[in-house]
């Protein structure tokens, strides 16, 4: 009604409270609709929100879902390497083994905009990704931790 009667920014300011007060199995289609009406005001206030909401407790699999498509646009206005980082942080929610769409959406991103060190280091998160989830059930975020040092190093 706000959208229809009112001011952008006010619809705006509820779609924000809303966010905050659902549950987070549902957080990710009220942020959708944030998003998508946010549009008008640029590029900067959807990277504003899609930050926010990657930092609201989104269950996993959602938080992949959101990744992905702030990488989509993140390469669409240029931030390669800003979509690429995007797609690393949402891997360690992407087992090689059983989300093969978003390990194709990866290679994809990498033979499109990559060079042989992008991919192959692509390749070698999904790799020790692969082999972490079949060594044993060990918490993903130690792997995660694990995976840095070894990049680091």
């Amino acid at each position: 009604m706000e959208e229809d009667y009112g001011l952008l920014r006010r619809a705006l300011d509820v779609y924000e409270r809303a966010v905050k007060s659902v549950p987070p199995s549902e957080k990710l289609s009220i942020y959708e609709i944030y998003i998508d009406r946010a549009e008008s005001l640029g590029f900067e206030k959807v990277r504003q929100i899609y930050e926010q909401a990657i930092e609201s407790g989104l269950p996993d699999g959602d938080l992949k879902t959101l990744c992905m498509r702030f990488a989509d646009k993140e390469g669409s206005v240029g931030e390669i390497d800003r979509a690429r980082g995007l797609y690393m942080y949402a891997s360690k929610f992407a087992d090689p083994q059983s989300d093969s769409n978003f390990w194709k959406k990866c290679t994809n991103f990498e033979i499109v905009h990559g060079n042989e060190d992008t991919f192959r280091e692509m390749l070698r998160i999904a790799r020790f990704l692969s082999a972490c989830s079949q060594r044993s059930n060990r918490d993903p975020l130690l792997i995660l931790s694990d995976l840095i040092v070894t990049l680091t190093s």
